[in-house]
C-alpha cells in the first residue's frame, strides 16, 4: 500500500511539474512544424516550400529554405546578328556583341547594303555630272528669280536646276499651234526646297514616257528662266536639256519649229 502511494505521489508531482513548463517555440519551416526545443511538443503544421521556378542558371529551389529540385534550364541560345549580340530566348542574357554590318558600297542600282542581313542606308550612287555641264550656267535662286524678275531684266536668263520631278502632267496645245503638239508640265523641287514649273514642248509623235519616268530621279536641268508663273504660283522654266544623274542619261527635249 505504501508504495502504491509513493507511485501516486510521484505521478501527481510529474503532473504539476509538467503544468509549469514553458514551451520554448522553435519557428515552423517547410518540413517541420513550430516545434518546442525542450520538449519536442509541436503545434500547427510545416509551412511546405515555396518554390521558384527553374531558370537557365538555376535549378527549381525554394526560396524560404533554398532546398533545390532537378537542374537548371540552360540557355537556348539565339546566334549575334548584324545589330544583336548572341543572346538567349529564354532570360535574354547577352553574350558577346552585335556582328555588325559587314557593308557593300553603293552602285548605280543598289545603294549601300549589307552583305550579311540586307539592311540598306543611303540612296544608289548617282552618275556624275558630265564636265563642262555644269560650268557655263548658274544655279537658280528663288529669292533671285521671282515674281518681279521680267522687270528685272532675268528673262531669258539660262539657269542650272538640281532637284526631282513630281507631279507630272501633259497638256494638249495642238489648237494653239495649228499642229500635233503637246506641253509637258511637271514641278521640280531644287536641293534648297523651292519649288519650279517646268515645261517641255514637245511634237506629237514623241514620247511623254521618257520625261515621266524621271519622277524621283536626281535631275540635273540645264534650262531657260520664263519669270514668275501668275497661275501656278511659281517661278516657270522651259527645260533645254535634261541630265539624269540615276541613269547618267542626257535627255534633249523636242523643241518645235518657232522655238
Amino acid at each position: 500500500m505504501k508504495r502504491y502511494l509513493c507511485f501516486m505521489i510521484m505521478i501527481f508531482v510529474l503532473i504539476l511539474a509538467g503544468c509549469s513548463h514553458e514551451h520554448q517555440w522553435a519557428d515552423a519551416t517547410c518540413v517541420e512544424p513550430k516545434t518546442c526545443i525542450e520538449c519536442g511538443e509541436t503545434e500547427g503544421e510545416a509551412l511546405g516550400h515555396q518554390w521558384v521556378e527553374a531558370t537557365c542558371t538555376e535549378a527549381k529551389h525554394c526560396s524560404r529554405c533554398g532546398e533545390t529540385e532537378g537542374v537548371p534550364l540552360e540557355h537556348d541560345w539565339e546566334e549575334a546578328t548584324c545589330t544583336e549580340a548572341k543572346h538567349c530566348r529564354i532570360c535574354g542574357y547577352a553574350d558577346g556583341d552585335p556582328l555588325g554590318h559587314d557593308w557593300a558600297d553603293a552602285t548605280h542600282e543598289a545603294p549601300k547594303t549589307c552583305k550579311r542581313c540586307g539592311e540598306t542606308e543611303g540612296t544608289v550612287l548617282l552618275y556624275d555630272v558630265p564636265a563642262g555641264f555644269t560650268k557655263e550656267y548658274e544655279f537658280g535662286e528663288f529669292s533671285k528669280f521671282n515674281s518681279n524678275a521680267s522687270e528685272n531684266g532675268l528673262g531669258g536668263t539660262m539657269i542650272w536646276l538640281n532637284g526631282s520631278y513630281e507631279n507630272v502632267s501633259t497638256l494638249d496645245i495642238s489648237a494653239d499651234l495649228g499642229r500635233k503638239m503637246n506641253a509637258f508640265i511637271s514641278v521640280l523641287t531644287d536641293q534648297e526646297g523651292n519649288q519650279w514649273l517646268v515645261q517641255i514642248d514637245l511634237d506629237y509623235y514623241t514620247s511623254i514616257e521618257k520625261y515621266s519616268n524621271l519622277c524621283g530621279h536626281s535631275l540635273c536641268i540645264l534650262c531657260e528662266y520664263q519669270g514668275f508663273s501668275g497661275v501656278y504660283e511659281m517661278p516657270a522654266v522651259i527645260v533645254e536639256k535634261i541630265y539624269d544623274m540615276n541613269t547618267g542619261n542626257i535627255i534633249e527635249p523636242e523643241w518645235y519649229a518657232s522655238m
